[in-house]
């Protein structure tokens, strides 16, 4: 909790500011951990060097509120009210909403110097104009076209999506690459490095690249279309740290095909566990690691490598495989999953397309796919597993489980109880 920044109740005047926690404030040694509800917080208020104590419970009762505000402190994210002037000493202010949720009263000069076209807007909505405009604020001018004003305003708040830091499971996730090596620069580590590290060997190993050389002495392919490439991070629960790499499939034309992969439904595992049960299968659950960089990509497109990756930077790399990003690496996936089920002699089921049934002779065997993750009802799942695992597949299998018995006779009697079956007992 050390270092975390939210916000205070509203004031009177409708102004709300950001606190950050200093401190833990315990009546004996160790009760954060046995009794962590009797806990107090030290926080420092805004940017000054007032500091207040704050109860556990009030504290968790204002993050809990919060959690779409848990980004940066300066960008506006609208204007709420305005004030006139007591006196000819004093300025018109205006209370903006920053994206941090902090609320504060502003004079308008400032404000137009930031954004003016959210400030047009807003004097346009609630005839100011006349009382606004000046030799330095020319509103009637900002507000004069309306579709540019538009068009600025939303230009504006992406630039302060994309820029905003966020938080995720007490960590500070980068926007970019060159975040990501500052934090780790400040957190005196290499979390971030290395995550990215893992991503790009893992796009290496699975060939996902083409390299053409770099593109001093090298020249794109004809007939294929320039995108870009940029890294997406994450935190997970466990605290790892995560880099993907992810095209910029917005850049090239939407195909006409379908480009998404099927995803079974829940009524299709209810079925799969109900006929689990009845036939004393097994049912486990596993997930494909890298599931598109398995399938290769028909889109004719490639990126220039950026500093991200090191002395490969300005390199030309032509896309082979179904990269995260891409408009039809879904429906490549797909098509190479069902290639390998069919091999497999795997027929489809006419009820739920992405439910997967082999004749076993007394039985069948069940696989139902959602994108990269199955669940395999078998006597023998193992063997299955195996198969997957093995050449030609080469699969990568991870968090492979076994359901629990509770979890299947609790689908199996949910499932009975659908098709009006009496249960036998389980």
């Amino acid at each position: 909790m050390l270092n975390r920044t939210f916000l205070l109740r509203e004031e009177t005047d409708g102004s709300r500011r950001r606190a950050q926690i200093t401190a833990v404030v315990e009546e004996f040694k160790g009760q954060l951990d046995s009794d962590p509800q009797r806990v107090k917080f030290k926080a420092k208020i805004g940017g000054s060097n007032f500091e207040e104590l704050i109860e556990y419970n009030d504290l968790m009762e204002l993050i809990e509120e919060q959690k779409e505000y848990d980004v940066g402190t300066w960008r506006f994210r609208e204007v709420l009210d305005h004030r006139a002037p007591k006196n000819k000493t004093e300025k018109w202010k205006v209370l903006i909403e920053w994206e941090s949720g902090e609320r504060s009263w502003e004079p308008i000069t400032n404000i137009y110097a930031g954004d003016k076209y959210m400030l047009a807007e807003y004097a346009r909505d609630h005839d100011l104009i006349d009382k606004w405009e000046g030799p330095r604020m020319k509103i009637r001018t900002a507000a004069k076209n309306s579709k540019t004003l538009l068009r600025m305003i939303r230009q504006a708040k992406l630039k302060s999506f994309r820029t905003t830091p966020v938080y995720k499971n007490g960590h500070k996730v980068p926007c970019n690459h060159q975040q990501a090596m500052d934090l780790d620069r400040i957190n005196n580590n290499t979390k971030w490095a290395d995550a990215e590290k893992l991503e790009k060997n893992q796009l290496f190993e699975y060939e996902t690249f083409d390299d053409r050389g770099h593109r001093s002495s090298n020249r794109a392919p004809d007939g294929y279309k320039k995108i870009n490439l940029h890294f997406v991070y994450d935190v997970k629960h466990d605290g790892r740290f995560k880099a993907r790499v992810v095209a910029g499939g917005h850049l090239t034309e939407t195909p006409v095909e379908s480009i998404y992969s099927g995803v079974v439904s829940l009524r299709g595992i209810r079925i799969v566990t109900f006929i689990a049960e009845l036939n004393n299968l097994k049912v486990w659950q596993t997930d494909i690691g890298n599931a598109y960089l398995e399938a290769y990509t028909n889109e004719k497109v490639y990126v220039i490598a950026g500093p991200e990756f090191g002395e490969l930077e300005g390199h030309i790399f032509v896309i082979r495989k179904a990269l995260y990003g891409l408009k039809t690496s879904s429906v490549r996936w797909h098509e190479r999953f069902s290639g390998v089920l069919r091999a497999m002699k795997f027929v489809p089921s006419h009820a739920e397309p992405n439910l997967w049934m082999r004749d076993m002779g007394d039985h069948y065997e069940y696989i139902a796919t959602y994108v990269d993750d199955l669940t395999i009802a078998s006597r023998n799942p193992q063997a299955i597993i195996d198969v997957l695992e093995a050449k030609p597949n080469n699969f990568s299998l991870r968090e492979l489980e076994k359901l629990m018995s509770y979890l299947v006779a609790i689908t199996s009697v949910t499932a009975m109880a659908a098709f009006a079956i009496p249960p036998r007992t389980i």
